[in-house]
């Protein structure tokens, strides 16, 4: 197991000295990683602390903490020999959820925090004169999708027209015709 830790879904504006601050507070904290990009600020960070067991304590504790006006998503980081049997893992369960054509009623949207509702995203909805038939989000780990079924193909196509890389709660809105319905099959 790694003594390093991965710190993500942190909002783009996020302040790195209070971040450093909050870990400082876990056992064993010795230092904080701030990837640099060119296009725009990393969402995440590393912090590394003294044993393996200090990283594992600190991931539970902090994993789902509001930072910011953000759940943070916090986990051990993943060694390489660890990182491939995870991804071969992946590849395994590759087919789990329901994929066919591109729905003229259902919208896929990511690129959003994880504390997000159903009220939130119908009140989004209804700005633009629309009402969702169902809304379903789906968390994993780091990511947060909802897939979003509408009354008509017309009210889908004015969603994403209007909506699609809208800013929504700090963050871009992407919306786009799923193939997915977001509910799983019962393959293994």
């Amino acid at each position: 197991m790694s003594n390093e830790i991965f710190i993500g879904n942190l909002n783009v504006d996020y302040n790195q000295d209070r971040l450093t601050e909050v870990f400082k507070q876990c056992d064993g904290f010795t230092e904080m990683t701030f990837p640099s990009s060119v296009r725009r600020p990393a969402r995440f960070a590393f912090c590394t602390f003294a044993t393996a067991e200090d990283a594992a304590n600190a991931a539970e504790a902090m994993n789902g903490e509001e930072f910011d006006g953000a759940a943070m998503s916090v986990a051990v980081r993943y060694n390489e020999e660890q990182r491939a049997n995870a991804q071969s893992g992946r590849r395994a369960r590759r087919h789990v959820a329901e994929v066919g054509p591109t729905s003229n009623v259902m919208t896929y949207s990511r690129g959003l925090p994880a504390s997000v509702t159903e009220e939130e995203l119908a009140q989004l909805y209804a700005t633009i004169g629309i009402t969702a038939k169902e809304i379903r989000i789906v968390k994993s780990s780091f990511r947060t999708h909802v897939f979003t079924e509408f009354a008509s193909a017309a009210d889908q196509q004015k969603a994403i027209a209007e909506l699609h890389e809208v800013e929504f709660k700090g963050r871009k809105f992407f919306i786009e015709a799923s193939t997915s319905t977001g509910k799983k099959d019962n393959a293994q």
